[in-house]
C-alpha cells in the first residue's frame, strides 16, 4: 500500500507476487489485498486503447469489487474498507467516465451505490456524487427511464440533506432534457428552471426578499420536467366528437 501511495508500483507488483504466495487469512487483509491486485492492474492499463483498455480497467474493478462485496458482508464492522474501496473504485475506472463508454462503466457502479447505501455513509455530499455519476452514465448510455429515477433519488436525497445543492440537481436535470427530451414538456420549461434558478440566487445574495416566491417558481418549473403519465400528449387536445343522435323510434 505504501508503495502505491508513493507510485512505486514495481515494488507494490513484487509485493503482491510475495502476497499471492502465501496469501493473508484475516478478512480485513483479504479485502486490502484485493484493493491492492486492482491498483497494480489498473497501472498496467496504462497507454492501452480501445478493447485492451476496456479489458484491463474491468479487470481492475472486478478486483475492487471484489473486496467491496467482503466488506458489505459485515457492513458494521467494515465500512471504512467500503468507503475505502469506493475511493480507489473511481481511481480504476473514471477513464471509461467518458463519451462512447459509459456502458462499460454500467456494469459495476449500480453495485458501488448499492455497496455506498448499505454502510452508514454521512459524507453526504460524496453520496449525492456517486448517484449523480450514476444518472448521468444511464443518461449517456441511452437508459433514460433509469437514468430519470436515479436522478429523482438523487432530488430527494439533496432535499432532506444537502438542500444548498438543490440548484445544482436541477441544472442536471435540465441538461438531460436535450439527451431525452419529453414531449410532455413545454416548450420554455428549461428556460423557466433557468430563470427560477437565477430568482434563487438573487435571493441568497440579498438583492431580492421574496424568498418563498421564488423558491415556489422553481418547484413549478422543475415539476414541468417530469413527465406526468403515459399517452398521447395532443390526445388531451383534441376535439371530442359529438354523440350521436339516438335512434328514431318506430310509428
Amino acid at each position: 500500500e505504501t508503495a502505491i501511495v508513493l507510485k512505486q508500483y514495481e515494488i507494490a507488483g513484487h509485493c503482491m507476487s510475495r502476497l499471492l504466495e502465501d496469501p493473508p487469512t484475516r478478512t480485513d487483509f483479504v479485502i486490502r489485498f484485493h484493493y491492492i491486485c486492482a491498483q497494480v492492474c489498473s497501472q498496467q492499463s496504462t497507454g492501452a486503447k480501445g478493447k485492451d483498455l476496456i479489458g484491463k480497467v474491468q479487470d481492475s474493478l472486478a478486483k475492487v469489487l471484489r473486496g467491496i462485496n467482503m466488506a458489505c458482508a459485515e457492513p458494521t464492522r467494515y465500512a471504512y474498507l467500503v468507503a475505502q474501496g469506493t475511493a480507489i473504485y473511481w481511481h480504476c475506472g473514471r477513464i471509461l467516465y467518458r463519451q462512447g463508454l459509459y456502458a462499460e462503466l454500467l456494469l459495476s457502479l449500480p453495485a458501488i451505490v448499492r455497496a455506498i447505501e448499505t454502510i452508514d455513509y454521512r459524507e453526504y455530499h460524496t453520496r449525492a456524487l456517486w448517484l449523480l455519476r450514476l444518472a448521468v452514465c444511464y443518461n449517456m448510455s441511452g437508459r433514460h427511464q433509469e437514468a430519470g429515477q436515479t436522478l429523482q433519488k438523487v432530488v430527494d436525497f439533496v432535499a432532506r440533506f444537502l438542500p444548498d445543492m438543490k440548484n445544482n440537481v436541477y441544472r442536471v436535470q435540465v441538461a438531460f432534457t436535450k439527451y431525452s427530451p419529453n414531449p410532455k414538456v413545454r416548450s420554455d420549461a428549461t428556460t423557466a428552471i433557468l430563470k427560477g434558478i437565477v430568482g434563487v440566487q438573487v435571493v441568497a445574495s440579498g438583492i431580492v426578499a421574496d424568498k418563498a416566491g421564488k423558491e415556489r417558481e422553481l418547484q413549478d418549473a422543475y415539476k414541468a420536467l417530469v413527465a406526468d403519465g403515459g399517452g398521447d400528449p395532443k390526445a388531451s387536445k383534441a376535439t371530442p366528437k359529438a354523440a350521436k343522435p339516438p335512434p328514431k323510434g318506430r310509428a
